[in-house]
């Protein structure tokens, strides 16, 4: 990448003082050069004393989880904003991955086709939040006219990208504005809502927790107790099963479009565990997604599935995720 993306893409204020931003930056164009894991990247972050002295240990993945994510996909986008500009395409189309970790925000533009030119970019170039997956493909006027693709009707939207976010990441590169300094905030996201506060801290208390067996035993007494008081059309999970859907859920690594990585905390997913643990106000919609990450990682690990194609099948007999949307 050029230097001036670098500098622009991976500064991270609250190391400025430490003089780590040069550490993080170069471990994470290193990164992306082998074509490496999220994984790697870690393990260089945790080896690092000065940057254990500035907070990893203290602060936890989740932090560097969203540096890395966030600044891959600006990059990335970057790099496409910059090969339009080249090639001039006739319109651009907003690509969103619609499944239920998709925002409101990305749902809204998902699909809509404008001119290259239109004032629309601007402001509603991904990403548009910290850990977008959205992305944009350009569509050539053959395309265009052989396949009927027309620009999209003007489209007002009810909510708009995280502050900092939406702008076209090719431009302005050279330097770091005050805003971007803005985006971290002594460690923490300054726009993080509560709903996703509470599923990072959720998530991280399942990922520290010592004594999982006794976790599962709970957990799979509650959920198969609910199931049979309530007759729900669902088989009893095992031990095993429950342990499998944890692991999948909250610490195994997959290869998703953003890149090697845990899945990213979702509310809906918190709130549904949290049910599970303490055994109140379990829903029948929370046993549906138990059947659907099964179904899911057994689609994967068994069967060779991708994330997104074990994804879909899974949503063929148990469509939490089109509910939870709903």
């Amino acid at each position: 990448m050029e230097e001036k993306a670098k500098s622009r893409a991976f500064y991270v204020s609250r190391l400025a003082e430490l003089e780590a931003v040069g550490r993080v930056k170069d471990y994470l164009v290193e990164n992306l050069k082998d074509k490496t894991s999220f994984q790697n990247f870690v393990k260089n972050l945790d080896k690092d004393e000065l940057l254990k002295k500035a907070g990893w240990e203290e602060n936890g993945g989740w932090y560097w989880e969203t540096v890395y994510r966030t600044n891959t996909m600006s990059a990335f986008n970057a790099g496409r904003a910059e090969a339009f500009d080249e090639y001039e395409p006739e319109f651009l189309e907003f690509i969103g991955i619609e499944d239920f970790r998709q925002t409101p925000v990305c749902a809204a533009r998902s699909g809509i086709v404008k001119k290259r030119t239109d004032p629309f970019w601007k402001k509603n170039f991904p990403p548009l939040h910290y850990n977008c997956r959205s992305t944009v493909r350009p569509v050539y006027a053959e395309e265009a006219q052989a396949f009927g693709i027309k620009e999209t009707a003007a489209s007002a939207f009810s909510r708009p990208p995280a502050k900092g976010f939406g702008h076209n990441p090719a431009e302005n590169w050279d330097g770091v504005t005050e805003e971007v300094k803005g985006r971290y905030e002594k460690g923490g996201l300054t726009d993080e809502t509560p709903e996703d506060k509470f599923a990072r801290t959720y998530y991280d208390s399942i990922r520290n927790r010592k004594n999982t067996r006794y976790e599962i035993k709970k957990i799979a007494r509650n959920v198969n107790d609910f199931i049979k008081a309530n007759k729900i059309e669902s088989k009893e999970f095992s031990e095993s099963d429950i342990e499998k859907i944890r692991n999948h859920i909250f610490l195994e690594k997959h290869d998703l479009a953003e890149g090697y990585a845990r899945f990213f905390p979702s509310p809906h997913i918190a709130l549904a565990w949290q049910h599970f643990d303490t055994g109140k106000n379990i829903q029948s919609l929370d046993i549906m997604l138990l059947n659907h990450e099964l179904k899911e990682l057994t689609l994967m690990k068994e069967k060779g599935y991708t994330y997104d194609d074990a994804h879909t099948e899974a949503n063929k007999d148990f469509p939490w995720g089109v509910y939870i949307k709903k």
